[in-house]
């Protein structure tokens, strides 16, 4: 159950020595991210950013964390996505559609759709798939190949 459901976000050199909740902690420094856990439980979420790992989005006003942040390690085991500083729990239903209709254009100026619901873990898309591994982990494959897990900066 989330406690938190926005996340001020505070840009620090480095993370203080007590964590305030609901405060989102990023330091560009360190390339590293800290929270308290969203689900009230007090427990510190630290997430190093990568290329190939976790993201940051700043849009001038709100930050995004992408993908998800799964404290399976904690004993309360909180699942959720933080969204233009909202926080988005594991079963929101609101979360893959609001993802799709905020995804920009693909190559050839296409739109991704959806088809009808998701069925068995598969959305039809035209021209391409969406390949959900889980709710949060949303993937755009085309003849075969991984192009980008959508949310991601678009390639090239």
């Amino acid at each position: 159950m989330i406690r938190y459901r926005r996340l001020e976000h505070r840009f620090v050199r480095t993370f203080p020595d007590c964590i305030e909740p609901g405060i989102f902690y990023v330091s560009l420094e360190f390339g590293t991210t800290t929270h308290s856990c969203c689900c009230g439980c007090g427990e510190e979420v630290v997430t190093p950013l990568s290329p190939s790992g976790w993201k940051i989005t700043f849009d001038g006003e709100t930050v995004s964390l992408w993908p998800s942040v799964g404290s399976w390690t904690l004993r309360c085991s909180s699942h959720y996505v933080i969204d233009r500083g909202r926080v988005l729990e594991d079963g929101d239903p609101t979360f893959l559609p609001r993802l799709m209709a905020e995804i920009p254009p693909i190559e050839g100026g296409e739109y991704l759709y959806f088809d009808n619901a998701i069925v068995c873990g598969w959305t039809r898309l035209d021209p391409g798939e969406v390949v959900l591994h889980g709710i949060w982990d949303v993937f755009l494959v085309r003849d075969g190949r991984r192009l980008r897990a959508l949310g991601e900066p678009r390639l090239g």
